[in-house]
């Protein structure tokens, strides 16, 4: 081996954080338990929940076609409970009459706050006073 040659197969590949030696000279995965959040972040990897990883593989699966991934038919695979990104063992959370007033207070308020921050005069994030506005009035029934 000279000099000029990489050590190992996967030297220099935007992945090569992800690889160690194995215990016969192979390259193998290492553990991300080991693994610190930036050298995750390093190889592409982003903060998530588990059940959106699975969803996440399951787009990758299905050619990163949600529709495919709602249709999928591998009921064997460990994932496809979860492919919707949420888990169907976990109960529907029960909100009492207080937590939804708590919860529509805390809303309304926090769009109220990134209102202000954005100078915006709309409540809503969603549609930016930015953008051309829709005419959603009734047609005038003289112009027939």
């Amino acid at each position: 081996m000279t000099s000029q040659e990489p050590r190992h197969l996967w030297e220099g590949l935007p992945d090569e954080a992800g690889k160690e030696i194995g215990p016969e000279g192979e390259p193998v995965g290492r553990d991300p338990r080991t693994m610190t959040t930036d050298e995750l972040r390093a190889l592409g990897h982003k903060p998530m929940t588990p059940t959106k990883a699975i969803r996440a593989h399951c787009l990758d699966c299905c050619g990163g076609s949600a529709k495919e991934v709602r249709w999928c038919v591998a009921a064997d695979c460990p994932a496809w409970p979860f492919r919707m990104g949420v888990s169907p063992y976990r109960a529907k959370r029960t909100l009492t009459e207080a937590q939804r007033e708590r919860l529509a207070l805390s809303k309304k308020s926090s769009l109220s706050a990134r209102a202000a921050r954005d100078g915006s005069s709309e409540g809503c994030p969603g549609t930016p006073a930015r953008l051309p506005q829709i005419d959603r009035s009734e047609p005038d029934a003289s112009a027939d």
